[in-house]
């Protein structure tokens, strides 16, 4: 039987540690957050007018669900070669460390749970000699969410990406694809559920565009060591699993074109670049998942303590400014 690093009393024991955390930053920091309506043509979940303690709520149940749906996800497709639940407690740790995560109900949960549901259903079409009704559905999800965060949009390209990997994207599921991001606009307009004039576009703004205050400081910080960890251990997971299964390295390449998408979002939507934050930390959970799958550590434990103390110690930081 393979060690298990953290086993479900760990886990259990790190879903209390984000619920405090969570709680700690609701009750006791005030994060900004963009007030503007950032929906293409609806109301972005940022605005909806929620009690603060039911948006909060709804965003740290949300966020709590996506753990433990990474742990579905990997035992249905294993393309993290062990059933410890480290990157369902990796990403609770990751999240709750940062309050502009978990403060109020925003898009960053939705985007997330989107990702989640898009790639849980492409990643059965690996090789697939058709796959339009999946191609599709995912189309349609992107589509629906873009109309309440433009962020969804940056998932355009990404599936696009994920379709060439699974060798799956062929012309029938291109416009397919095509088609599922049209069907929701269409219907909307042509049942006058969606005026012409609600319809608004996206004003990105590039990294540093404007004056980062103390308030971000711990954030920028934060997101950065996330940065330059993930991508130390995604290109040496990269190297590790080029010689194995070809299906295991081309769903972890899935995983980590997420995170790259989610970078690139954070630094030219920079204003806007909460709703990237639950999707760069999914990405980043299976990688520090790949950490200690495939290198066999030999005191998982220590390392593993370090991590949790060193996103706390994060979190604890932003009381200080």
């Amino acid at each position: 039987m393979r060690h298990k690093t953290i086993g479900k009393e760990g886990l259990a024991l790190c879903m209390l540690l984000m619920a405090a955390m969570s709680i700690m930053g609701f009750l006791f920091m005030f994060p900004s957050t963009p007030s503007e309506n950032l929906g293409l043509c609806l109301p972005s979940p940022n605005i909806w007018p929620l009690n603060p303690w039911t948006s909060w709520g709804i965003q740290t149940g949300l966020l709590i669900s996506v753990a433990i749906g990474t742990i579905f996800l990997n035992k249905h497709y294993n393309f993290v070669k062990s059933p410890d639940p480290i990157a369902a407690a990796a990403f609770l740790i990751m999240s709750g460390s940062n309050p502009w995560l978990t403060h109020s109900l925003d898009a960053s949960s939705l985007l997330l749970l989107a990702n989640m549901l898009c790639i849980s259903v492409l990643f059965g079409c690996y090789r697939q000699p058709n796959s339009t009704q999946e191609f599709f559905v995912v189309a349609t999800i992107i589509s629906l969410g873009s109309m309440v965060q433009y962020a969804f949009l940056l998932m355009i390209p990404v599936y696009i990406v994920v379709g060439v990997l699974l060798q799956t994207m062929h012309f029938k599921e291109v416009m397919a694809f095509c088609m599922g991001l049209a069907a929701p606009f269409w219907v909307g307009i042509g049942l006058g559920l969606l005026p012409l004039d609600s319809f608004t576009l996206p004003e990105f703004s590039i990294f540093f565009a404007r004056p980062v205050g103390k308030d971000l400081f711990v954030l920028l910080i934060n997101i950065g060591l996330t940065m330059l960890f993930s991508l130390i251990i995604g290109l040496n997971a990269l190297v590790k699993l080029y010689a194995g299964n070809s299906r295991i390295l081309i769903l972890n390449n899935i995983i980590a074109v997420l995170g790259l998408a989610s970078c690139i979002g954070i630094i030219v939507d920079f204003n806007n670049m909460t709703a990237y934050l639950g999707t760069f930390y999914f990405a980043a959970a299976f990688q520090i998942a790949n950490l200690f799958t495939l290198w066999h550590l030999p005191r998982s434990k220590v390392v593993l303590s370090i991590i949790i103390i060193a996103y706390t110690s994060l979190f604890g930081a932003t009381f200080l400014i």
